[in-house]
């Protein structure tokens, strides 16, 4: 687990929000991150196991390290992709 959220961190975190200062984050950042997800062609599950980092990440920065007053991802969504076709028969397989 901790080598998974050290990729995560590594991979898709750290590139796109890693030059922002903390206290410089707002909502509206870390919403255009969590959208732009999309265009890189991950599954959902990753989408989901990514914002669950970011969420957790500033989540801690506001408690216990007081580095944040609130937690600004408290309202992001998880995006998420439609499925494509041969996706979606292949699930309906597995029903």
């Amino acid at each position: 687990t901790q080598s998974n959220y050290k990729n995560v961190l590594t991979r898709y975190l750290k590139p796109s929000l890693g030059y922002y200062h903390i206290k410089n984050l707002t909502p509206r950042i870390i919403e255009n991150f969590s959208q732009s997800l999309l265009d890189k062609n991950l599954t959902n599950h990753t989408m989901e196991i990514i914002i669950s980092v970011m969420k957790k990440s500033l989540r801690m920065a506001r408690f216990p390290y007081e580095l944040l007053n609130t937690n600004l991802a408290e309202y992001t969504s998880y995006p998420k992709r439609k499925l494509t076709v041969a996706e979606l028969a292949r699930k309906n397989m597995m029903i």
